[in-house]
């Protein structure tokens, strides 16, 4: 299972002392890290890797994010796909540069 948090949401979270401190030691453990998505803004959603750019665009846009998990078909992580990635092959497509 994989996990995504943007930036500016952990570092909100890691700001309130108390909290922080309690997302931080359920990462550090080593077991039932499906805690982390009791916290707000952890997403579990994954893209697989033959998914096509209009698919990672939309799963973003559902989800108010800038990036989303790409794994292969057998849950594997294969990296994460961000925004302004998709956007530009959307657009270098568009124009006929691909």
């Amino acid at each position: 299972m994989f996990a995504y948090m943007t930036p500016w949401a952990a570092r909100q979270l890691l700001s309130r002392r108390e909290i922080g401190c309690d997302f931080v030691s359920i990462l550090k453990r080593n077991d039932n890290h499906a805690k982390l998505f009791d916290y707000r803004n952890v997403h579990k959603e994954t893209i697989t890797i033959g998914d096509d750019n209009v698919k990672a665009l939309r799963k973003m846009e559902k989800l108010d994010l800038d990036a989303v998990v790409v794994v292969d078909r057998d849950n594997r992580l294969k990296g994460v796909e961000e925004r302004d990635h998709v956007i530009n092959r959307i657009i270098l497509m568009i124009i006929g540069w691909t």
